[in-house]
């Protein structure tokens, strides 16, 4: 859809156009932030887990009747697909003093993931564990096959404790005046540096940047303590070896698959020439920082040259800034680093535009990616060799 608000619109006006679209959609639900995947948490007591999850689910029959799909002005539908799990999660804060990352963790959000790659539009789907604990008595349901998640037939007709206006208590948090310290070490200084320049309204922009994705496997039966631990070590490697290139951990994913690092390198300020060549050169120094940190477990790095949209999302009323970088390029790498686990991979893009002598890279076999109809030619970054 990037690509598509661009074409039509051009650069600038377009990448205004994409913000106020998922703008539109998306803050009308959330009643703030926008994304393309959301996670929404509600915290409830064990004993009240059922009637939680079916509060969850009226809450989602009301978003998918009225959002359920959207035609943009670019022709393309947006669409929404809902998953709801149940569980105990965690939270793990890590960083430095200058910047700081959170991650929500824990069986239930590798749940919830799963549930809702299994919907397809328009549709609600409970993972296996919300619907043991659920009010089953209450819902229609059909099983998907091969598969223990449930997707819901249910409608408002069949929750009419829920029809009358059931509301949770709202939290309140007193005013705090240095509420705003605390939460600028979560925003990155590219998009603080840049709000600081030009209004909100004026912030969206389109511009070249090279992405990292890089997935580290923890093992299973770590705990929450040496999972911060971890996640705080390797961090701290990724900001010492791309803070020399003005390189930037953009986002931390954490789910059952592994936990997944997107690294930007040419953000608004921080643009160096040789830009993908540092970013290949950091994804092998991070390969082999990673490859002998215990317990983990080297899955994978893509990197790749990425027309990514940078831009601001919020609400007027309940201003919710955040940095995101999207676009078709920035999917064909997370899908690389899934398909060609163990080593750095990039495309054929950033193979040619490096220009470095053929023998840093090897040619991989092609596979099929999801979403991805053309990837091209996926290439194998190994760098300088002992041979050479």
């Amino acid at each position: 859809m990037t690509e598509k608000f661009v074409q039509k619109s051009g650069k600038d006006r377009g990448t205004d156009e994409l913000v106020q679209t998922l703008n539109e959609y998306l803050c009308d639900i959330l009643g703030g932030k926008s994304r393309d995947a959301v996670l929404v948490l509600w915290r409830t007591p064990p004993r009240e887990l059922a009637r939680t999850i079916s509060l969850v689910l009226h809450c989602s029959l009301q978003i998918q009747k009225k959002y359920r799909r959207r035609e943009t002005d670019v022709g393309q539908e947006v669409q929404l697909k809902i998953g709801i799990s149940a569980g105990t999660m965690s939270l793990s804060i890590f960083g430095d003093r200058r910047q700081q990352y959170f991650c929500i963790f824990g069986r239930g959000v590798g749940e919830v993931h799963e549930a809702e790659e299994l919907a397809d539009a328009g549709d609600i789907v409970l993972s296996a564990t919300a619907w043991e604990v659920c009010e089953q008595h209450r819902l229609r349901t059909k099983h998907l096959a091969g598969q223990r998640a449930v997707k819901s037939h249910v409608s408002s007709d069949h929750l009419p404790f829920l029809s009358s206006g059931a509301m949770r208590p709202a939290l309140l948090l007193p005013s705090d005046p240095n509420a705003e310290k605390v939460y600028r070490k979560y925003i990155p200084d590219a998009a603080l540096g840049k709000v600081r320049q030009v209004p909100l309204e004026l912030f969206s922009e389109l511009r070249p940047v090279t992405i990292i994705f890089i997935q580290l496997q923890l093992p299973a039966d770590v705990s929450t303590g040496s999972t911060s631990t971890i996640l705080n070590a390797a961090s701290s490697v990724m900001v010492e070896i791309l803070s020399p290139h003005k390189g930037k951990i953009n986002k931390v994913l954490l789910c059952d698959k592994g936990c997944t690092f997107l690294c930007v390198l040419g953000l608004a300020g921080n643009k160096l020439p040789s830009e993908i060549n540092h970013a290949l050169q950091c994804a092998l120094q991070i390969y082999n920082a990673c490859s002998t940190m215990q317990p983990l477990a080297w899955k994978g790095a893509a990197g790749l040259v990425a027309q990514a949209h940078q831009g601001v999302f919020s609400l007027s009323l309940t201003p919710a800034l955040s940095l995101a970088v999207i676009g078709q390029k920035v999917n064909l790498a997370a899908r690389m680093m899934v398909h060609y686990p163990g080593l750095v991979s990039c495309d054929a893009v950033t193979y040619a535009t490096s220009q470095l002598p053929h023998y840093y890279f090897r040619e991989l076999p092609e596979r099929e990616m999801k979403g991805i109809s053309q990837p091209g030619p996926v290439y194998q970054y190994v760098g300088i060799t002992e041979e050479r």
